[in-house]
């Protein structure tokens, strides 16, 4: 039983301490979350080939690569799928992978459970960040990812960017800026960007790049900075799916849409994948959809949000869709 006052166990300042409460098995493991704030693993699951072979040729006919390789890949953007799992019974069952839940669950002293997808067929080439922007609970860094290769990943076809130690950095919100977010008209990273640029210059911490074996995995931890690195070759792939994790009997919220200082929290039920309960959203954010508004409508009225998932057309509308003056019906 994790009795640290609500902290996951890895993030327990003392490790040995925090070893007492976590099976031998995972000692390793624990020690490269402790100190690095990620962690490379093979993925435990015998058919994890044969499972990603599918799930590629499942997923490539919608996406249109060539389009990305003439168009997209200069400017850095990337192609994904949001909540593959849905439709794709490969997809839950990396997600709900059992050893994967009982690690995550007995390192971090509370159950985990799976809640976002997210499939990629190239390099996601994306700036540094922290998923804590994003998702965040109270009490703070229950969440955590799971990356795993579904192709080799070498220097050139996109390798996943980190920054070792920044996971025990504090996390930012809004106000750590001096941003009302929750009345930002475009809120994201982009304005969190050139705060975390200045600590890394200023902490002259090294990235460290990650290339791997197909089947191979990394977890890691909330608050750490990590990213795409550029694909060097456009006419390659990257095949990769990233499971986001949750832990049980916490709030959940998006800080990057809210804004503490008034009320006013971006709050939401996650869904649970193992499970299939779905998002629920918060009666602070259903307030602020029409009372007709139609999810499905939604994406098929605006077709570049075709890779979102209901719950992420919901929250795209509040977030986006209004400032954005986008048609809903």
């Amino acid at each position: 039983m994790n009795d640290f006052s609500g902290s996951p166990l890895i993030e327990h300042p003392n490790l040995e301490l925090a070893k007492k409460h976590i099976p031998a098995e995972f000692h390793d493991i624990a020690t490269q979350l402790f100190e690095n704030g990620y962690a490379i693993i093979d993925f435990p699951d015998s058919e994890i080939v044969d499972r990603s072979n599918r799930i590629i040729k499942s997923l490539q006919p919608k996406f249109d690569l060539e389009f990305w390789k003439n168009n997209q890949w200069a400017r850095g953007e990337s192609l994904r799928i949001t909540d593959g799992w849905i439709d794709n019974q490969d997809i839950r069952e990396i997600a709900i992978n059992e050893s994967i839940l009982q690690m995550l669950s007995q390192l971090y002293g509370r159950p985990a459970f799976p809640f976002q997808t997210l499939n990629f067929p190239v390099g996601t080439q994306q700036n540094v960040h922290s998923d804590t922007m994003h998702f965040n609970s109270i009490p703070e860094r229950w969440m955590c990812g799971v990356w795993l290769a579904l192709e080799d990943i070498d220097k050139d076809n996109g390798p996943l960017i980190y920054y070792p130690g920044t996971h025990r950095w504090p996390i930012l919100w809004g106000e750590h800026l001096g941003l009302n977010l929750a009345h930002t008209s475009a809120p994201g990273q982009h304005l969190f960007d050139p705060h975390w640029q200045k600590q890394i210059r200023a902490s002259k911490i090294q990235p460290q790049t990650l290339r791997c074996k197909k089947g191979q995995a990394v977890i890691w931890m909330a608050n750490l900075l990590h990213g795409g690195g550029k694909q060097i070759d456009k006419n390659r792939t990257r095949w990769t799916q990233v499971t986001h994790y949750y832990f049980e009997n916490c709030a959940y919220w998006r800080p990057y849409a809210s804004n503490l200082s008034t009320g006013e929290i971006f709050s939401f039920t996650p869904p649970n994948i193992s499970t299939g309960t779905g998002y629920a959203a918060s009666e602070s954010t259903k307030a602020k959809t029409p009372s007709d508004f139609d999810p499905k409508r939604y994406i098929a009225l605006n077709p570049d949000l075709h890779a979102l998932s209901e719950a992420h057309a919901v929250e795209h509308w509040i977030l986006n869709g209004i400032h954005e003056r986008r048609i809903y019906k």
